[in-house]
Parts: C-alpha cells; sequence; structure tokens
C-alpha cells in the first residue's frame, strides 16, 4: 500500500550489497519462480483483460531483475526458475542479458526431470510392499517427456511434481490408490483453461 518504487526495485540489490561486505565474496541470487506473480496476475484476470495492472506488475518485477543484475559489481549470478519467460521478453534494455534453459536443451535437459533410475530409487526408499505395482504406475501416468541427453540419444524423464505426489499419497493412503493428473492444479494449466473458456475462444 505504501509503495514508493526505489524501495523494492532496489531491495535485493541492497541485500546482495549486505552479504558481499559480510562474507567478502559475491553473490548468487536464485529466484524461484520469479514468473509467479505474472502468471497469478494471468490465472485471476485473464478474462477482464486488465493488461495496464499486467504491464505494471511485469515492469516492476523487471524493474528489481534488473536492478540487482545490471552492473551490480556484488553479484556472481542470477539463476532464475520459471515456466515463462515473459519477463525477459518485457525486459528491454533494463532485463536483456538472460540465457533461457529449458527440457529441450541438452546440455540441461537432465535437471528438468527424474530419470527411470531416480525414481526406482525414490520407489525403494519407502519399502512398499509391491513396488513393481508402484513403479508401472508411475511409468504410465508420468514419464511423458522424451528428453536429448545427446545426437540421436533421448532420455524418458518423469515429472518431479507428478511423482512426488503420487508416491506421498500411496504412503499415506496405500498401495491400492490410484494415480491422478496433478499437473492439472499447476498455474500454467489453470491459464490455458482461462483461455479456452474465453469467449474469443469458444467459437474456434
Amino acid at each position: 500500500q505504501n509503495y514508493t518504487g526505489i524501495t523494492l526495485e532496489k531491495s535485493i540489490k541492497f541485500l546482495s550489497e549486505l552479504l558481499h561486505k559480510h562474507h567478502d565474496q559475491r553473490v548468487y541470487i536464485l529466484v524461484d519462480e520469479y514468473d509467479k506473480p505474472v502468471t497469478h496476475i494471468l490465472e485471476t484476470y485473464v478474462l477482464d483483460r486488465d493488461k495496464v495492472l499486467i504491464n505494471e506488475i511485469a515492469e516492476l518485477v523487471t524493474s528489481i531483475l534488473s536492478a540487482c543484475g545490471k552492473g551490480n559489481e556484488h553479484l556472481e549470478k542470477i539463476i532464475l526458475t520459471g515456466i515463462f519467460d515473459t519477463l525477459k521478453k518485457e525486459g528491454n534494455s533494463g532485463f536483456n542479458n538472460v540465457v533461457t534453459r529449458g527440457i529441450s536443451d541438452q546440455d540441461f535437459s537432465y535437471n528438468f526431470g527424474f530419470s527411470e533410475q531416480e525414481v526406482k530409487q525414490i520407489v525403494t526408499k519407502f519399502n512398499f510392499q509391491d513396488s513393481d505395482k508402484i513403479l508401472n504406475n508411475i511409468k504410465l501416468w508420468y514419464n511423458g517427456y522424451s528428453v536429448p541427453i545427446g545426437i540421436g540419444e533421448y532420455m524418458q524423464a518423469y515429472t518431479p511434481w507428478a511423482v512426488m505426489n503420487y508416491i506421498s499419497d500411496v504412503y499415506k493412503k496405500g498401495e491400492d490408490f490410484q494415480p491422478e493428473n496433478y499437473w492439472t492444479q499447476s498455474g500454467a494449466s489453470t491459464i490455458l483453461q482461462t483461455l479456452l473458456r474465453n469467449e474469443i475462444c469458444e467459437n474456434s
């Protein structure tokens, strides 16, 4: 309510300066779901077409990232995770020195999901009576990504969100618990559902 611009925009940069001075080494800034303010607004307001509010939020987040990233002598690196790279596209000159890495990027494809071996290791830790049934359910439902790991070489990647939710439910509710499509609870899914319900899409 008492937003004065400069207070928020310089906040992370100021924190990085304090950490640099205290520890005598440049800092890493990690921002998980950096696009969440924008996706939340899209989920909530997309039918109202409140472009002004969406733009204001995008500009605020971009200005915070720009302030702590560009010309910040206290910074080693910024690592952002998110669903969309909208803010990079909207950032103009203030936030344009970003490298985007995705699931199809061969050098990072291992980092966007669980391998089959990792899933087996996780399931084994729980000592289920019928681990094979649990693994088959996970394979049937949650290994939906084929990611490049070399030239002409691919790996089946499992979605961590769905795998961990399913294992948690099986652990709590019993081994007969049936898999669910947990990913429909994600922000990206909500935005797509809202857009498809929009009158613009009704007859297309």
